[in-house]
């Protein structure tokens, strides 16, 4: 393989990011760095009636499209194990991450995603309580701030509501597209700052820097996780595929539950 080893993605950036620990595991062992290739405008095929924002220039869903890949590019490249990422244009590859959607080869949409490509190449099998995304904090959030993202997918609406946020309103931002921000604010009356960036390295930056991270599985979640901040998760009772791991870390089910978590990261308690 050489001195760096090639890997081949296709699927979405909350995938990548889930599967970047086992990619930095190969280089801490062997000291070998990752280029990554990465598939553009694949279709995005999700569960029925999925909402997903990434769409090709025929107004498709797919799982990565070129914006979505810049904003990630600057997050990628500037971990230690990564060597570089390109667009993938047929380049040969050694490891393949699209088996996980073949065949028999994993759990799929269940288990933890993370885990998903150590079934076809144990090699990348590490403790996934260490963290794996590095980086600096920024000032677009203080740590008396809470970072808030809900997208329109992998939802538990029937059994959670957040109108009980109002209490903290003026120390909530949100991430997430204007679309996403706009419904949370309407659907649960509140008022609360979307968090502007220019990709997603600041994006991790901002996170880095606040007091915790509420949201439900998506690329946030999965930043929020190889991060290993302050979180919480809306766990997806038809796909509970983003389970966290390591301290300070909590998904829930219930209302009771998320009130008790965002409750006690409020008040210090934890």
């Amino acid at each position: 393989m050489g001195e760096v080893i090639r890997y081949f993605h296709a699927a979405n950036s909350g995938d990548l990011i889930s599967i970047l620990p086992g990619i930095k595991h190969v280089y801490d062992t062997t000291g070998k760095k990752a280029i990554i290739y990465q598939r553009l405008d694949m279709p995005g095929l999700y569960y029925q009636g999925a909402v997903h924002p990434l769409l090709n220039e025929n107004g498709e869903q797919v799982t990565m499209n070129m914006q979505q890949w810049m904003m990630l590019l600057p997050l990628l490249e500037s971990q230690e194990y990564i060597d570089y990422c390109e667009i993938w244009e047929g380049q040969k590859f050694d490891i393949d991450f699209n088996q996980i959607r073949q065949g028999y080869f994993t759990t799929m949409p269940h288990g933890n995603i993370s885990r998903w490509t150590w079934y076809c190449q144990p090699a990348l099998a590490c403790n996934l309580a260490n963290k794996w995304l590095f980086v600096d904090g920024n000032n677009k959030v203080n740590n008396d701030t809470a970072i808030v993202n809900l997208t329109e997918r992998y939802r538990n609406t029937t059994l959670i509501t957040y109108f009980f946020l109002k209490e903290w309103e003026d120390k909530i931002v949100f991430a997430g597209t204007d679309k996403e921000h706009s419904l949370f604010c309407k659907q649960y009356k509140l008022n609360v700052p979307r968090l502007i960036v220019n990709n997603f390295l600041e994006l991790a930056q901002a996170m880095v820097s606040c007091k915790f991270f509420l949201g439900n599985q998506s690329m946030c979640w999965n930043i929020a996780e190889a991060l290993k901040i302050p979180r919480v998760l809306e766990v997806c009772n038809i796909a509970a595929n983003c389970p966290p791991t390591g301290d300070n870390a909590f998904d829930f089910l219930h209302q009771g539950a998320l009130e008790f978590y965002v409750n006690r990261f409020f008040n210090n308690k934890i």
